[in-house]
């Protein structure tokens, strides 16, 4: 029973730690996040243009996922240095909000606030991928990519 527990810990341990590469809380094989050391750090990492790559949602009876494809839509995010974001569907602004990013390290990740909302995600970004979740209300995983 030692060496089934001890085995279990070291594939545990091998599989988070993949060149520094973890899959996001949210289980999506084909989309992996770094975990951020600081909030600074993502700060930096999310200045610049974002475009919609999918959305995973738990509230209907099944996962369902939508994308751009399925939806009809394009949405597009941009982040700004001064903390504001302007969200875009189909390229045309719909709205201007206000953005912080906070590390919540007694649980060990980063949180992104719409300061305009009040609402708290999951958060995770790198050079190419950003991602954000509230599944905690049966809200859906939120994907993008960094416009090239």
């Amino acid at each position: 029973m030692k060496r089934a527990f001890s085995i279990l810990i070291a594939v545990l341990f091998v599989s988070c730690s993949d060149q520094g590469v973890v899959e996001h809380r949210i289980s999506d094989p084909d989309f992996k996040v770094p975990v951020n050391k600081s909030a600074e750090e993502a700060r930096g990492l999310i200045i610049g243009d974002w475009d919609w790559y999918k959305s995973i949602s738990w509230s209907r009876p099944d996962k369902y996922t939508s994308t751009p494809q399925t939806e009809g839509y394009t949405r597009q995010m941009e982040f700004l240095a001064d903390g504001r974001v302007k969200i875009y569907r189909n390229e045309i602004l719909e709205r201007t909000l206000t953005y912080s990013i906070d590390s919540l390290s007694a649980i060990g990740f980063l949180q992104l606030e719409f300061l305009s909302y009040g609402t708290h995600y999951d958060f995770r970004v790198s050079a190419d991928y950003f991602s954000y979740s509230n599944i905690a209300v049966d809200g859906p995983a939120e994907y993008f990519v960094r416009r090239k």
